[in-house]
């Protein structure tokens, strides 16, 4: 296990690449101004309204160190990122190899769970040790966190570029709430067609089982029975029953999305007609809006659509219920905006931002349908082989947003910060360079009039010396 932990290197840029222009512009440094030294530099004039006409030579040195260090900083996370997604896959092995063997014995043991808790308590030590200089990266100090008022409201995604809220935070409004795929029996399913062997068919996506009542078995017995069936095979429906012994199928997931088919052999205990699947009634969407912005549901997800607004990708659950003509008010989010500023351009420098969300088990595998009643990457457990399944459901949830938090990162670093700086080091060199031409015409032009001047001189002294030696001619030519 290996904890990224960068004390010292603030000022990262590389060394050598500075002084040696140094040492090659000494005169022109001392005329542009003060060098630089570990704590700021003296004389800093850029000048963000007009422009950075007026850069000097110091100051893109300082630019070039802060675009350094921001790149070392980033790079930094990326590396942490991908020792999470290491010690990920590590956990994922674990658990599938308890899942590989049928009648595995270490299923249920505590020998199995204080194994995967000490690798899940590796996986938090690499998140909250993560640091460059005092600044932790991975524990969720750098991001946009949202809380949520509201009884029937929960928090799901926050947008990097999501506007810090006023006090009384975003409001949200919902009109229609979500509703689960659903079908329902029309007549009851009686001791004298279970004694039958009454048969009922469910289909779900591409997967369809078949389940036949057993005589001697009661109502409770028999629907025990058929659930079991169903979750053995993995299909995402629940069983229930009203008091009047009608059946009730139900998809687990909420949506529009989500549908499901059964039959039975009695007309009405399910299907109409004897045998033939009959779809479930759609589930429904939620409707509603966050701070007066049009969102879309999908399930229990409100999400606001536009993406220029100050709102953007803020995703919130709501799982209440309402069904109204006009909306009602369910509560608000409150968002802080604490996420990386890092200034990119040259000519028209602009703010990008970049968050690193939380990468704790406690905030990774969120809202993964599963019976175990896992919340997150921290709770999953393998003392059953249902747990195991449910399980690798969630850390499959967790390595995919891993996966996509190291891309965004790694591509933010490629997009903007790296060619950042190479803008910031092709602008300095372009500038040494021409200093250094004008410096040496200057060096050329004092050189002709010091040259000229001794040869005056000189000049001067060689007609001096002629006349010494000669004197009457000189005379006779001052006749």
């Amino acid at each position: 296990m290996s904890i990224m932990n960068i004390q010292s290197g603030m000022n990262s840029f590389n060394h050598n690449y500075l002084v040696s222009n140094r040492k090659k512009s000494k005169k022109a440094d001392e005329h542009e101004g003060t060098m630089l030294n570990g704590d700021g530099l003296v004389g800093y004039n850029i000048d963000l309204l007009n422009g950075r006409e007026h850069l000097t030579i110091e100051n893109l040195n300082h630019e070039i160190i802060g675009a350094e260090s921001n790149l070392s900083l980033v790079q930094t996370a990326a590396c942490a990122l991908q020792s999470l997604e290491n010690q990920l896959s590590r956990i994922s092995n674990f658990v599938k190899d308890i899942s590989g063997s049928e009648e595995s014995e270490t299923t249920g043991t505590s020998a199995s769970m204080l194994e995967l808790q000490k690798l899940l308590n590796e996986f938090d030590q690499i998140a909250t040790q993560t640091q460059y200089g005092k600044d932790r990266l991975l524990d969720g100090s750098h991001s946009v966190k949202a809380i949520v008022n509201g009884e029937d409201l929960e928090m799901v995604e926050i947008g990097e570029n999501v506007h810090s809220s006023p006090v009384r935070g975003y409001p949200v409004m919902i009109q229609q709430s979500a509703s689960r795929a659903f079908l329902k029996g029309k007549i009851p399913l009686s001791q004298n067609l279970i004694e039958r062997g009454e048969q009922m068919l469910v289909r779900e996506g591409n997967s369809l089982i078949k389940f036949t009542s057993r005589s001697g078995d009661d109502l409770v017995q028999t629907l025990k029975r058929f659930q079991m069936l169903i979750k053995k095979h993995g299909l995402p429906i629940e069983v229930d029953c009203f008091d009047d012994g009608k059946l009730m199928l139900q998809h687990l997931n909420y949506g529009s999305q989500y549908q499901f088919g059964a039959a039975s052999t009695t007309p009405g205990v399910l299907s109409s007609e004897s045998g033939q699947i009959e779809l479930s009634y759609p589930g429904r969407d939620v409707v509603g809006s966050i701070n007066g912005e049009p969102c879309i549901g999908k399930g229990q997800i409100l999400e606001v659509l536009d993406p220029s607004s100050k709102v953007a990708g803020l995703r919130v659950r709501y799982f209440g219920k309402s069904s109204s003509d006009e909306p009602k008010d369910v509560g608000s989010v409150s968002v802080f905006q604490n996420a990386y500023q890092f200034e990119s351009g040259f000519m028209k420098p602009k703010i990008q931002r970049l968050g690193l969300q939380s990468m704790m088990t406690e905030n990774l595998g969120k809202g993964v349908p599963n019976l175990s009643g896992f919340q997150s990457l921290a709770d999953i457990a393998v003392e059953s082989q249902d747990q195991v399944s449910d399980s690798l459901k969630v850390l499959e949830k967790a390595f995919e947003e891993i996966t996509s938090t190291r891309e965004k990162v790694e591509w933010f670093n490629d997009d903007h910060l790296k060619n950042h700086l190479n803008v910031l080091k092709v602008e300095h060199d372009h500038r040494y360079r021409g200093m250094v031409l004008r410096d040496d015409g200057e060096k050329a032009r004092k050189m002709a009039e010091i040259t000229k001047e001794q040869i005056i001189l000189e000049g001067g002294k060689s007609v001096l010396v002629q006349a010494d030696q000669k004197p009457q001619t000189v005379m006779s030519l001052l006749k």
